[in-house]
């Protein structure tokens, strides 16, 4: 998945990636609870525990040469999500929900996984920082 990021630092990208697993500079492998740890580890130093409930945007994007458009795959993982058009063909998966606890890590391992099934790449997701305290 970081394939583009290592060529461009004059390493090789991988001929094949997977998408369920995503390699580290030092060559360590990360499921998707320890890429969410990555991002929840940003908000930490930013002074928010996750625990808060905020707008999530998960981002999924069509691997090259999927037949699943779009339209099926909002019809498939619809729920509980409200779904938009993201850019370059995308789509975002919305909610309002905490982001630290291992449930957050299974709903973001259970929409990659049907997105995989689909030919789609669960891309991620985004929050706004709320700081311990403050709602």
């Amino acid at each position: 998945m970081l394939g583009w990021l290592r060529t461009l630092l004059g390493g090789k990208a991988d001929p094949a990636p997977r998408l369920d697993v995503v390699e580290t500079f030092d060559g360590s492998k990360l499921d998707q609870a320890g890429r969410n740890d990555m991002v929840r580890a940003q908000l930490h130093q930013m002074g928010d525990s996750g625990q808060a409930e905020r707008h999530v945007i998960h981002f999924a994007y069509p691997v090259k040469d999927s037949a699943a458009t779009a339209a099926k795959v909002t019809d498939t993982h619809l729920l509980p999500f409200t779904v938009a058009d993201a850019a370059n063909g995308g789509l975002r998966f919305e909610e309002t929900r905490e982001v630290a606890s291992a449930a957050f890590d299974q709903i973001t391992q259970s929409l990659s996984d049907a997105l995989a099934l689909d030919g789609w790449d669960y891309d991620g997701w985004e929050c706004a920082v709320v700081k311990d305290g403050e709602s």
